[in-house]
């Protein structure tokens, strides 16, 4: 949850998500953060153990026919585009 993601990683606030994601590792179950906003928390959380997230600093929230019509569209990775 949003509310578990430290918004200055490197204080004292994120020893929650650390408890969490060492847990769930532990049990090995996937680790899915939300609410991820920045560079910095989501490096955070990949140093921990989390690897999946969503949040703003992916994508915004679409309506269904955007999402539709973002997926469909051709990919591009560091401005290559890639075949449909």
């Amino acid at each position: 949850d949003r509310s578990f993601i430290p918004a200055r990683p490197g204080h004292d606030d994120g020893s929650l998500c650390e408890s969490i994601i060492a847990m769930a590792n532990a049990l090995h179950k996937l680790v899915i953060a939300e609410g991820i906003e920045t560079q910095p928390q989501a490096q955070f959380l990949r140093e921990r153990g989390c690897y999946l997230g969503q949040g703003y600093l992916y994508a915004r929230p679409l309506a269904a026919d955007a999402f539709i019509a973002r997926f469909r569209a051709p990919l591009a990775h560091d401005g290559i585009a890639a075949a449909s």
